[in-house]
């Protein structure tokens, strides 16, 4: 394989990781938002509500947001990379194709 694909796949895996921390990132956050909407249940049952709360759930909301949107931008830029390797093998194996072909007619021009 030549060094170009080499290139591009490890930028494909390095794509994919980053993915897959943001993934994790939402989890967290997801699961903070979870936590919050607890307190908030038993802020609500107590007949209070507490600032700090519904603010950390505001700082939640957008911040679940913020990473839902750069997983699906991240996602969008991987599907690019990989079209592109897929065309940059397509084009080689082409390439080969015509070799072959090439090699396979010199025969009767002997």
């Amino acid at each position: 394989m030549s060094e170009e694909f080499i290139d591009i796949i490890s930028d494909l895996i390095l794509q994919s990781e980053n993915i897959l921390r943001s993934i994790s990132e939402l989890r967290k956050a997801d699961n903070r938002r979870k936590e919050i909407e607890s307190e908030l249940i038993e802020s609500a049952m107590s007949k209070r509500e507490d600032p700090r709360i519904l603010h950390e759930a505001d700082i939640i909301d957008a911040v679940i947001s913020d990473l839902r949107k750069d997983i699906i931008n991240r996602i969008i830029t991987l599907s690019e990379s990989m079209d592109k390797l897929k065309t940059k093998y397509n084009e080689r194996f082409k390439n080969s194709i015509g070799e072959f072909k090439d090699l396979g007619h010199g025969d009767k021009n002997v």
